[in-house]
């Protein structure tokens, strides 16, 4: 099972769909980048389209468009060594995970998602297959359009003190051993309620290096960003 500690002391460096900053998201070419600029882990959704292939991509593309299949990424990811996040956009995982068995990544990768139940299936198909349950869920695209950024202030701090209290309900509701978090809600007692039932946790999506030192300094395991440039050079 894959561990997502942090690596001699400093966070995880996770490249949101790749590193999209460089590279058209979601796609070889991002992916490439990512692992070039230093990323520990490489981060991709899946969807399934209409004629029941898995690709990867966070929306539906547009007709014509021929998005990238999962069998390709994992099979370019494998033989570049890396390690994956699978963010799930679909609620049966199953051939998700044969994908991953398939190119021999159970060990190398975990699987991410809002659904409760579609994270419980994976550890069903495959137990060795880490999860992590991701909050909030993001059906709307708010965080796009600053999102929790853009909620008040009294209404943002509502929510990060409600949340350390049920993080634990969250993580055996869906089996999960780590938890994916939007940025806006990280706090130290989270990360230190987290920690209480073993759970990493991961945060997304930074793009600033001052935000990436804050979360650092709360004791989180890893950051997803867009553009591996935020974390210092470690030439």
């Amino acid at each position: 099972m894959i561990a997502l500690d942090r690596v001699d002391g400093r966070v995880l460096r996770i490249g949101h769909r790749g590193a999209p900053t460089l590279a058209p998201e979601n796609t070889l070419r991002s992916f490439a980048a990512a692992l070039d600029h230093g990323m520990d882990i490489v981060e991709l959704d899946v969807l399934a389209l209409p004629d029941g292939r898995i690709a990867v991509t966070h929306d539906r593309p547009p007709p014509g468009v021929e998005p990238l299949l999962l069998d390709e990424a994992l099979e370019y990811l494998a033989g570049r060594g890396a390690r994956i996040q699978v963010d799930l956009k679909l609620r049966d995982p199953a051939e998700v995970v044969e994908a991953v068995r398939r190119h021999g990544l159970v060990e190398r990768a975990f699987v991410s998602g809002s659904d409760p139940a579609a994270l419980r299936r994976v550890r069903e198909l495959e137990p060795e297959l880490r999860t992590s349950f991701t909050y909030p869920e993001d059906r709307l695209g708010m965080t796009k359009r600053g999102g929790l950024n853009a909620l008040t202030t009294p209404g943002l701090a509502l929510m990060q003190l409600a949340l350390p209290a049920r993080v634990g309900r969250m993580l055996a509701r869906a089996g999960a051993t780590a938890m994916t978090l939007h940025h806006a809600v990280v706090t130290s007692a989270v990360v230190a309620r987290c920690a209480s039932h073993g759970a990493p946790v991961l945060v997304w999506t930074v793009d600033d290096p001052a935000a990436c030192r804050r979360l650092e300094s709360l004791g989180v395991a890893g950051i997803i960003t867009n553009d591996p440039r935020v974390f210092p050079s470690e030439t």
